[in-house]
């Protein structure tokens, strides 16, 4: 079933900051307001899937696959796009615990490449970094986890 929100807003869960904030720091309180949430529901028992799960909302992207269990915990790794001006930060995030407790945090991928970056590179690292802990964690997903 395919279903699409006009100008809603994700309780719970502060996307925005959590992508904003390069340390290890829970997103999971806040909210997301959201222009358009748009996804394909697909329901198997009590088991329910949210396939090509799309938010937009001013300068916020987000897109994944989200699985949520009988026992309605999560683990999902997606990435989060924000856009400062002219540039567009992708940062992978994960989302672990359950519907009702989630836990949002940047990948340890995105937590690390930024400090190397910044430390090799310290006019741009940071930005070099955020991309090359994007990187990472695709390729890392290419193996497996």
């Amino acid at each position: 079933m395919q279903f699409e929100v006009k100008n809603g807003v994700l309780y719970g869960v502060g996307l925005v900051k959590s992508a904003s904030i390069l340390i290890k720091q829970n997103g999971s309180s806040g909210q997301t307001e959201f222009d358009t949430l748009s996804s394909n529901l697909h329901m198997s028992g009590r088991q329910f899937q949210f396939k090509q799960l799309y938010m937009r909302s001013g300068s916020l992207v987000a897109s994944v696959d989200v699985t949520i269990s009988p026992s309605k915990s999560l683990n999902v790794t997606m990435t989060v796009s924000l856009k400062h001006g002219v540039d567009l930060t992708k940062m992978p995030m994960n989302v672990s615990g359950t519907l009702n407790n989630p836990s949002v945090f940047p990948t340890k991928a995105a937590l690390a490449c930024p400090a190397v970056g910044k430390t090799l590179l310290p006019s741009v690292g940071t930005g070099m970094g955020i991309k090359s802990g994007n990187a990472l964690s695709k390729f890392k997903g290419m193996f497996g986890k």
